[in-house]
């Protein structure tokens, strides 16, 4: 056990004498976490899309009569008796189910409108208040009940994600990029993203800096931090560079002459 002890300090300090931080890099890593952004933005969502179509009576009664597709339903139903039509029964969900069906059947007319309504709202959404009513009037105007403007919580420029929009490593960029529309800030202009969870349309609606003060306080905490993740990447190098290396030399007897 003490050799195994000794062993394993000394294969970790190996790695730890093979890394250096700086204290630039210190303080880069400092600017990034402390600097965040908040953004205003309308998520269209591709469900909010299908929801959007206008879908006729007559093509939704046309749909239950048709016994095979009313059985596709039924079995939606079924599915989720328990969870989103708790308590409810086929009947009174049937027409619901139908209308989300003709809009799924319709989806690259539904991602058009999404399109069409995004490019509207760009020209509208700006970080001053006054912007808002006009863009939740557009989305109502367009079909988009329930889609309103929301200002996320503060983000990294470390994160990929923002708060209630989900994955979006491009809007995030923009966030922090002194060059990108979004950099204006307030008065700043919108832009449009496509992200896994939809059409976003965003703009800076507020930034917060880093207090230089502060640096001295987190200085030592912050060079662990980057040297543990110095040594993560120079140990996976160093297993890349082995898996690479490495060769098997089979052993007829036990695998055949062909194998």
């Amino acid at each position: 056990m003490v050799r195994e002890d000794i062993s394993a300090q000394q294969w970790n300090d190996y790695f730890e004498r093979r890394v250096f931080v700086s204290d630039a890099e210190a303080r880069s890593e400092f600017l990034a976490s402390q600097e965040k952004r908040k953004v205003k933005y309308v998520l269209l969502s591709s469900e909010a899309a299908k929801k959007s179509l206008a879908v006729a009576a007559a093509e939704v009664q046309k749909l239950l009569s048709d016994p095979a597709k009313a059985a596709v339903l039924k079995s939606r139903f079924e599915a989720q008796k328990e969870t989103a039509y708790k308590g409810k029964t086929f009947e009174q969900v049937k027409d619901a189910l139908a209308r989300d069906m003709l809009a799924s059947e319709r989806f690259s007319d539904a991602q058009k409108k999404s399109e069409t309504v995004a490019e509207q709202i760009k020209g509208l959404l700006a970080a001053e208040k006054g912007s808002d009513a006009k863009v939740n009037a557009a989305l109502k105007a367009g079909g988009f009940e329930g889609v309103e403007v929301k200002t996320s919580e503060w983000f990294t420029r470390e994160s990929p994600f923002v708060p209630g929009v989900g994955e979006a490593n491009q809007l995030v960029r923009d966030a922090f990029a002194k060059t990108s529309p979004l950099a204006a800030g307030q008065g700043g202009k919108a832009a449009k993203y496509l992200t896994a969870g939809g059409t976003v349309v965003a703009v800076l609606a507020d930034a917060q800096k880093a207090d230089p003060s502060k640096f001295d306080a987190e200085r030592d905490q912050l060079i662990r931090r980057i040297a543990t993740r110095k040594q993560n990447e120079l140990f996976q190098g160093w297993m890349e560079g082995l898996v690479k290396k490495a060769s098997v030399d089979p052993n007829p007897a036990v695998v055949g002459e062909d194998s």
